[in-house]
């Protein structure tokens, strides 16, 4: 029996850091400021009611776990940090320290107000290397540290690849797939392996294309083992995999769409890394895939325009999102996934436009705009 496309029309990014915005009288210094659980519920109940489908969390940046890990219990981060640093544990590692469990109160609170919990999983989000004073503690990745052989840059390379891990690593992709089974075992109803943070997997001169597709669909296949292994009976949790928006990197990634279907995706949340944009491949790739699998473009905050020398990016107006989303669904989209939509408050100060979301469900309202 073919498997059921996904119901959902729009996905909803929830990094976990931006909730020390939703307070104006706190510090925004992450060092130093607060974290509670009310704030969590804050940032999930001001998206009630603006037509979001899916709220996935991003707990952390795939280094150490901000959740009850038994990989890699927090005492025994922020204790490593503290000794081999001298770090005082910053306001996530004080949470949970004092017994916090961020990713219980996330899933918690979406099922009370309808919503459906996924957890998105940064499968190689640059690390802080060795910390400092200026680094996140959650990006200081003791593994590598440890094990610098495992960096994915050899001596002498530079750029943000002396920061990332190399996937042909065996012990590298234990640490996700630990990481990607904890998270299983809470009642989410998906999981997103994000590969957009960042799409540096594999050392190209030393991996053929071959090597890089059958690392990434075993890999792939082992989380949909656990999703399925702490599914509930006749419940079928998603899996999403988040990819370019292009299809020329897959290869260097890893990706295989047939093989990624065939190993149990059952959504593509297709990025454009940090902006919005409206020419992609999205309607090649969705002649590419089985009509089982629902394809997503992910939107975000600002768009490109290519001028690296401003400090101020344009923000995305309304019309951008109608129009993004109106093409997505012209050329096969399910639906559409909203990235960073909450950093209008720290790059504009003011409250982001909730009121789109409502609109990115309807193809055919978004085809009578201007």
């Amino acid at each position: 029996m073919p498997k059921p496309k996904t119901p959902f029309k729009c996905l909803y990014d929830n990094d976990t850091t931006n909730v020390r915005y939703l307070t104006k009288d706190g510090p925004n210094d992450e060092r130093d400021c607060h974290f509670t659980d009310d704030l969590i519920t804050a940032s999930i109940d001001e998206t009630v009611g603006a037509g979001v489908d899916v709220h996935k969390m991003s707990p952390g940046h795939g280094w150490a776990a901000w959740w009850k890990s038994p990989s890699s219990p927090a005492p025994d981060h922020y204790q490593w940090l503290q000794s081999q640093f001298g770090a005082e544990p910053d306001c996530y590692g004080r949470y949970m320290l004092a017994g916090g469990d961020m990713v219980a109160t996330f899933v918690s609170r979406c099922c009370e107000v309808g919503q459906s919990p996924f957890m998105s999983l940064r499968m190689n989000q640059v690390t802080g290397g060795q910390y400092s004073s200026d680094s996140r503690q959650s990006r200081c990745s003791r593994l590598l540290y440890e094990h610098p052989e495992y960096l994915l840059a050899e001596p002498g390379v530079s750029g943000y690849e002396i920061n990332l891990a190399n996937w042909m690593v065996p012990a590298v992709r234990k640490h996700y797939l630990n990481f990607c089974s904890e998270l299983c075992a809470y009642e989410i109803d998906g999981f997103e392996l994000d590969f957009m943070r960042y799409p540096c997997l594999f050392r190209q001169d030393q991996t053929t294309a071959d090597q890089r597709i059958k690392v990434m669909t075993e890999f792939v296949g082992a989380v949909r083992e656990e999703l399925d292994r702490h599914a509930r009976p006749g419940q079928r949790r998603r899996l999403c995999i988040k990819a370019p928006c292009h299809l020329a990197p897959y290869p260097m990634i890893g990706l295989d769409l047939d093989r990624l279907a065939e190993a149990g995706m059952d959504m593509l949340n297709l990025s454009p890394s940090f902006y919005t944009q409206q020419q992609t491949d999205l309607g090649i790739i969705r002649a590419l895939l089985p009509d089982s699998v629902s394809i997503y473009l992910e939107m975000a905050d600002l768009i490109d325009d290519h001028d690296r020398s401003k400090v101020a990016r344009r923000l995305t107006t309304d019309e951008m999102f109608y129009t993004a989303a109106h093409l997505a669904y012209s050329r096969g989209a399910q639906g559409v996934s909203l990235f960073n939509f909450v950093y209008y408050r720290n790059r504009a100060n003011r409250k982001p436009p909730f009121h789109v979301l409502e609109h990115l469900h309807d193809p055919n309202w978004l085809a009578r705009q201007p």
